[in-house]
């Protein structure tokens, strides 16, 4: 990122390149970039540690704010980094997510003890298991079954048995979300002509109802249910300008359709937080890439991360107070099955998008598209 250069006054760009090291040995560009470093986020509306709105960037070793109401030497100031980084928020590692993994060349699910590290295998089938979700009380799994021949909604017990499927005749579907009390499933389904549209059933597969109508130009994806069970958030592909992507809520008897957030690219991805004031979702806009929060009424959209990776499937902890994405990057070559290699993150959530730690939960690059349950 540019350091950046406020258009009255004298800007971060000035101040980075006249307070640096006072060191006459070495050049003023050197010194600065040995007191302060590179930028690591582009310029944006923050609040500091005292709780006030500001203009603030930040660097490898600094964090400037611009305070316009103050006299010429003083609007750019260094933030409270002793507040604010020095010891930064850690993720919470409590609970059990279960995962996807292609580690064994197919697509199985996993479950990872967060506090011991322990890993259980729960299918081992020919067919690709993908998409799965915990059930509110953490003991049933919902996912999707990929037979290469059609897609189907599945249920079974957090160990692995009891495999029930909830799907069936010409009813397919993918990406199932159970409701906060646990006896309903949204899920993705589609018509003879592949438009796609979202469907709410019971926990059993019976009493199956459409809760948005395919259009065949606007393809719906990705729902999650509100904490008090009212709205499904989703993704509408091909909503928004130019066929792009946004984020879109209903609420749960299919009315009130409207759109919350969109950044003039790609959003998809929705995940509701546990408290219900935010959702997260995974954002591209001018070829970047991020996970972004908006609240629930779409007015204001905060970027968490700044990363050179593709962004994908966040998910919260169950305190709501981590989230966990996927690195969903696509490798170019190396790959003979041209599927995506994951790698996942958890950082803690700062509602003012100060840059927090991200920690990789393992080593290899097979693990994709996570639900994470309490203990």
């Amino acid at each position: 990122y540019n350091v950046c250069n406020q258009g009255d006054g004298a800007g971060f760009k000035q101040y980075w390149e006249t307070h640096g090291l006072l060191d006459p040995g070495i050049d003023p560009y050197a010194r600065s970039l040995a007191l302060f470093g590179l930028p690591v986020t582009p310029a944006q509306l923050s609040t500091n540690a005292q709780g006030d709105r500001v203009i603030a960037q930040w660097f490898e070793r600094a964090r400037f704010e611009w305070h316009p109401d103050k006299p010429e030497p003083f609007r750019v100031l260094l933030g409270l980094l002793g507040q604010e980084t020095r010891t930064p928020a850690k993720p919470n590692l409590t609970g059990r997510i279960v995962y996807v993994s292609r580690a064994m060349n197919n697509n199985d699910l996993y479950v990872l003890d967060m506090a011991t590290g322990t890993r259980t295998r729960l299918t081992n089938t020919p067919e690709d298991e993908i998409e799965p979700t915990w059930s509110p009380d953490g003991t049933l799994i919902a996912f999707t079954v990929d037979d290469t021949m059609r897609n189907d909604i599945y249920v079974m017990r957090a160990d692995g048995s009891r495999r029930t499927r909830l799907t069936r005749g010409t009813m397919e579907g993918t990406n199932s979300a159970w409701s906060p009390d646990g006896q309903r499933i949204a899920f993705v389904s589609w018509n003879a002509e592949e438009n796609t549209a979202l469907f709410v059933m019971k926990a059993d597969g019976s009493n199956l109802t459409r809760l948005t109508a395919p259009t065949g130009t606007v393809e719906h994806d990705d729902p999650t249910w509100s904490p008090d069970g009212q709205r499904i958030a989703f993704t509408a592909w091909g909503a928004g300008d130019a066929g792009t992507s946004d984020i879109r809520i209903v609420n749960a008897d299919g009315t009130n359709d409207r759109r919350i957030a969109w950044g003039g690219g790609f959003d998809w991805d929705p995940a509701w937080s546990p408290d219900g004031r935010f959702i997260a979702f995974a954002s591209e806009t001018g070829g970047s890439m991020a996970l972004r929060v908006a609240s629930t009424e779409g007015n204001d959209v905060t970027q968490l991360t700044y990363t050179t990776f593709d962004i994908a499937d966040p998910t919260w902890s169950p305190d709501g107070r981590s989230i966990l994405f996927e690195d969903a990057t696509y490798l170019d070559d190396g790959d003979s099955d041209g599927h995506v290699v994951s790698g996942l993150y958890v950082m803690p959530f700062e509602p003012s998008g100060a840059p927090a730690p991200q920690m990789r939960l393992f080593e290899h690059l097979q693990e994709s598209e996570v639900s994470w349950a309490a203990p």
